[in-house]
């Protein structure tokens, strides 16, 4: 018997010395268990999010190679568009040659003006920025002087080429004459041929255009004769064909002359050609 008792004994004293109790733990199972759920929850809801963090990287990745796509895409607009706005540029700048000619807007303004002013005596070709002064009311028949009347109309002038529109111009007059050949002694002695009276035409228009203060640098002469005729001559010539034009043109080197004021010696009208040979030129 009293072994019996020992081993009934052994568990009881199990349960009082090394054991926790059961309600102790139930309780503690029960939390483990809840921790455990909790931990799922949590490791499901981390792998939720950790899935939408890849398709946001995925949709960043997509927009910043359509973005890439579109910097091409634009690039490529803005250089069509720079150029479109340069072809328009250049048309709007043709245009505005083809309304103004060669000449700055205000310069041409005054060149028309003046025209209108001595229409007998002279006109202006827009488009070529050209003023040709009708040599039967600018000189006598197989002269080179000057008649009284232009003197306005060739001041008027001087005025415009010193305005500040037409500050870097410079011009070339030049003579033309018809095809009627000089014959009279008295003319011939000063004019060999019309080529002569052509240059001294012109040299006579640069001259006063001088004395009407435009800077002598500014002005060069040249004379064609009857070799460069606008009209066919018949056998009186042709009215059209004696003129004397003033070509205005741009020039770089203007800025470098010097004032006329500057300038010493007085233009002065040749009186007497530089005798050269004469050649039959083919007409």
């Amino acid at each position: 018997m009293p072994s019996i008792r020992l081993l009934v004994l052994a568990p009881t004293a199990l349960l009082a010395f090394g054991c926790v109790p059961q309600d102790q733990y139930d309780s503690l199972l029960m939390a483990n268990n809840t921790l455990e759920e909790n931990q799922a929850v949590v490791e499901s809801e981390r792998d939720e999010a950790l899935a939408r963090i890849d398709e946001a990287e995925a949709r960043v990745s997509e927009a910043e190679g359509r973005y890439a796509s579109l910097q091409d895409e634009f690039g490529g607009i803005t250089e069509q568009l720079g150029n479109s706005r340069d072809n328009l540029q250049a048309v709007r700048e043709r245009l505005i040659k083809l309304e103004a000619g060669p000449l700055p807007t205000d310069m041409a303004t005054n060149l028309v003006q003046l025209a209108a002013t001595f229409s007998d005596l002279l006109t202006f070709e827009k488009e070529s920025g050209t003023v040709r002064f009708n040599s039967d009311f600018t000189f006598s028949s197989g002269s080179d002087v000057l008649k009284d009347g232009t003197t306005e109309a060739i001041s008027a002038l001087a005025k415009i080429m010193n305005a500040a529109s037409a500050s870097g111009f410079e011009c070339e007059v030049i003579g033309h004459t018809d095809n009627v050949k000089v014959s009279n002694p008295a003319t011939r002695a000063k004019h060999k041929n019309n080529t002569y009276l052509a240059v001294h035409r012109a040299i006579s228009v640069r001259t006063a255009l001088v004395a009407a203060g435009v800077n002598a640098a500014r002005i060069k002469v040249a004379g064609y004769g009857e070799y460069r005729p606008v009209v066919a001559n018949s056998n009186k010539g042709a009215a059209q064909n004696r003129r004397v034009e003033i070509v205005f043109a741009s020039s770089t080197m203007l800025a470098e002359l010097p004032a006329a004021s500057d300038i010493s010696a007085p233009a002065t009208e040749i009186a007497t050609p530089i005798e050269t040979e004469e050649y039959d030129l083919p007409k």
